[in-house]
């Protein structure tokens, strides 16, 4: 995402917080010091990938997004918008009474909400995973500084914005925009399709007959990511960690840990964490591990196969009864305290069970599962019996 905004000839304006949970991003402007952003890269979410966002500004956006589409491939879209700009005597009023009528015949929807205030006139109307906004450009425009002149109240901007909520959704409405540009959104939702054809026939464009839009179709399949691609997006969540490691073995190493004395070059950087990689995986075999996991050890006959997999399957099965066994044995004296009627110490332990399952289940590489791990910690913190020093 970076690249691409950097081939565009954008320049960064900032790095810093982000909004919407992400810890961080990057503004880009058409200079350094412009006041007006044309997109920002965000990452680092706790479940979302990183994300881009091109805001409409001064109709750059169409320009950007469709370059976006080609150099980024396959994408998922949290919002696209999709805007006309007209003008017409009584058009902003028109379609106000046309949104409101439209409400009365589904009054179970979200009714209209106007707001006149020192920028014009404005309606939205949100139906669905779709919303509507009209509202006087030229108004806004000099309200914010950006026009010469006076406003022409007239000339209206009709901003429709698609907010797909399913991940099928998502994948599948950013296709239909880059193969047959933005546009094709206005045929994917019934009273969007309505309320443009209303519009074509408010200006004039076609009379009622021929006006009506047709259903554009799309198919809701999720990107489907290779494992190369997870692999990268891995890596790419703990490089920095990883280079500061090796950059500090270096400097502990080579300059007996005095920071001002030492020249790391970035070769040395790389070739320190292609060994800390590579020691971590001889220390813990996980090589040999995913090579028996996925059956690609020696190759053997079809009676030596199915006795390692039947082996396999004896040892995990003898692992889930070891696991059930610790389990019910801790759960027992659970329930003896909840019998007795000790209903604080229950409580303090239901408390510090939760506490410890939210921090172990972000974490791999466990001897027990996060829920049993959880339930040790919690039993020897409020229920293991009271020692005393001699």
């Amino acid at each position: 995402m970076t690249r691409f905004c950097v081939a565009q000839g954008l320049h960064r304006q900032r790095v810093g917080n982000a909004t919407d949970g992400y810890r961080g991003g990057i503004r880009y402007g058409v200079t350094p010091v412009d006041d007006d952003r044309k997109v920002t890269v965000r990452t680092r979410h706790v479940t979302n990938m990183p994300s881009m966002e091109i805001p409409g500004g001064d109709g750059m956006c169409a320009e950007l997004a469709s370059r976006a589409f080609s150099h980024l491939g396959p994408v998922n879209v949290s919002r696209i918008d999709v805007c006309l700009d007209c003008r017409s005597d009584g058009l902003y009023e028109a379609l106000s009474s046309y949104l409101r009528a439209e409400y009365n015949r589904r009054p179970s929807s979200n009714a209209p909400e106007e707001i006149d205030g020192g920028k014009g006139k404005t309606i939205k109307w949100n139906r669905g995973e779709q919303r509507v906004k009209v509202y006087q450009k030229d108004c806004e425009q000099a309200a914010n500084g950006k026009l010469i002149g006076p406003p022409d109240p007239h000339r209206i901007r009709i901003e429709f914005s698609f907010y797909p909520h399913k991940i099928g959704d998502k994948a599948g409405l950013a296709r239909l925009a880059a193969a047959e540009g933005p546009g094709a959104l206005l045929g994917t939702a019934r009273w969007v399709r309505r309320m443009v054809s209303q519009i074509a026939i408010m200006l004039g464009v076609c009379d009622k007959n021929a006006a009506e839009l047709p259903i554009t179709r799309y198919e809701r399949l999720p990107i489907v990511r290779s494992i190369k691609d997870k692999a990268r997006w891995a890596l790419g969540s703990s490089v920095r960690t990883l280079c500061h490691a090796a950059a500090a073995q270096i400097v502990e190493e080579r300059h007996g840990g005095d920071w001002s004395a030492a020249d790391v070059e970035p070769e040395d950087i790389k070739e320190g964490v292609l060994r800390l990689v590579e020691d971590f995986l001889d220390a813990t075999e996980a090589p040999y591990r995913a090579a028996s996991r996925l059956g690609l050890e020696k190759a053997r006959d079809i009676e030596d196969q199915a006795a390692c997999d039947r082996k396999k399957l004896r040892r995990w099965m003898d692992w889930q009864e070891q696991e059930e066994a610790y389990a019910r044995d801790r759960l027992n004296t659970v329930y003896e305290v909840a019998a007795d009627g000790e209903h604080r110490r229950l409580n303090r332990l239901r408390a510090e069970l939760q506490s410890e399952h939210t921090s172990y289940i972000t974490q791999r590489g466990l001897n027990l599962t996060p829920a049993l791990l959880a339930l040790e910690r919690a039993y020897a913190k409020q229920l293991a019996p009271a020692t005393t020093g001699q």
